[in-house]
């Protein structure tokens, strides 16, 4: 117990600042909502709250899920673009990683990225359904999922398309995501 209370970031996400930027996310699943570390994560948490704003994210889907891992949304693709272009789209830039010591436990908002790149997508995203710790240091943690556990789950649980890597055959939409003042 003294180490853990020593180490207490080795086994949870600090608290988020009362004063943190916080998304709600309105999926045809339910309402998610989550809270950005903005002074651990800068880069990303601005890049996604203008994202959210210009309603960049309105009509996109949960485009791959993998219980037990996470749920991961984002790709402007996934709006009416063919479901093997998923997972390949965003807006013409990167956000470069920032490291910040926060590390994937289950409920972490994370920035995702292709495979072998350094820098994180300029759009797509990723909630933790797990503790995938094989990601710290690799993938950016920027917020935390704050309400909406229980329809992370239903989207998360989503029936898979045969021969995917974790594709939904019906996938969950944001139909709108709103900055909270």
């Amino acid at each position: 117990r003294q180490f853990e209370s020593t180490h207490a970031s080795l086994f949870q996400l600090p608290p988020v600042p009362a004063d943190a930027p916080r998304v709600r996310l309105e999926t045809t699943a339910g309402v998610i909502q989550v809270a950005l570390y903005q002074d651990r994560a800068p880069e990303h948490v601005a890049n996604f709250l203008k994202l959210v704003t210009s309603g960049f994210y309105d009509g996109t889907k949960f485009h791959r899920v993998i219980a037990g891992f996470m749920i991961q949304g984002g790709d402007p693709n996934s709006k009416i673009g063919d479901p093997s272009t998923w997972g390949q789209g965003g807006p013409d830039y990167k956000v470069p990683f920032e490291e910040n010591q926060l590390f994937h436990f289950k409920g972490v908002l994370a920035a995702a990225k292709q495979p072998g790149d350094k820098d994180s997508s300029g759009s797509q995203f990723y909630i933790t359904t797990g503790a995938p710790h094989h990601l710290d240091g690799q993938h950016t943690v920027f917020g935390v999922l704050e309400e909406g556990a229980d329809i992370v789950r239903i989207i998360e649980n989503s029936p898979i398309v045969a021969g995917t890597e974790g594709q939904p055959e019906e996938p969950t939409t944001v139909t709108s995501a709103t900055v909270i003042e």
